[in-house]
């Protein structure tokens, strides 16, 4: 079944004809059928091959380009990247007061907002997949210290669906800092109470976002999650005690 063929089957689910050739894409490099290194077919060969235009062929070389898994060297074409796991080398400073923990928060809104914009236009269907797991998976654990890593998986997997390499890094070099704020915010809260609930919706609200591919709405789901965040942590609001 050519791209065409498969857009028009899901022409239900708001897919473009450049998200489907890099889902492709990316799944063929990812499983090891374009190997690291080697060089891939001709945009004449990647049109033939998909069964779509040109212009569609380039924009999806340019998202693997932009998410790292592809360069390309003039005149001799486009070559796959080594894929290496990614590295949590930000180095950011430990939080040893509630103005740190605040501004931390303040970093994250914006960073995490951005991430959540991206992911609503570039996600594929195995990361929104991996997304709704990571969602269900915070909703169905208790509101106790040990579903702050289901949180971060969570948020981690907005970052995942931006397939931008940066947004990940940084995240993931947070975690420390992130998991501190997280776990002290659900000392302070009864397990399975509204917070819980909140947690569950706002999270929900994101995902939505994203799969309806709004990046503004995605942007401020975000946003309004670690604000609320922030002023469940500060001032004792929305913990359900």
């Amino acid at each position: 079944m050519t791209v065409t063929e498969r857009f028009e089957a899901l022409s239900g689910r708001q897919q473009s004809l450049s998200d489907l050739v890099h889902e492709q894409m990316l799944s063929l490099i990812t499983d090891g059928t374009w190997p690291a290194r080697s060089r891939l077919p001709s945009e004449v060969e990647l049109v033939a091959r998909f069964g779509v235009s040109r212009p569609i062929v380039r924009q999806a070389l340019a998202r693997l380009r932009d998410g790292g898994f592809v360069a390309s060297r003039q005149g001799s074409g486009s070559f796959v990247q080594a894929l290496e796991p990614a590295k949590a080398d930000v180095h950011f400073p430990a939080i040893n007061s509630v103005a740190d923990l605040e501004r931390c928060l303040h970093f994250r809104e914006g960073v995490e907002g951005e991430a959540a914009a991206a992911a609503a236009t570039y996600h594929t269907e195995p990361r929104v997949a991996q997304l709704r797991e990571a969602a269900a998976r915070v909703s169905a654990g208790e509101l106790g210290l040990g579903s702050s890593e289901l949180d971060f998986a969570f948020h981690l997997a907005v970052a995942e669906a931006s397939e931008n390499p940066f947004y990940v890094n940084t995240l993931s070099s947070l975690k420390e800092q992130v998991l501190f704020g997280m776990n002290l915010a659900r000392s302070f809260s009864k397990q399975n109470g509204p917070a819980a609930l909140a947690i569950a919706e706002q999270h929900a609200a994101i995902v939505e976002a994203i799969v309806a591919r709004d990046p503004e709405r995605a942007r401020e789901s975000m946003r309004k999650h670690l604000g609320w965040a922030r002023q469940r942590l500060l001032t004792g609001i929305g913990n359900g005690q």
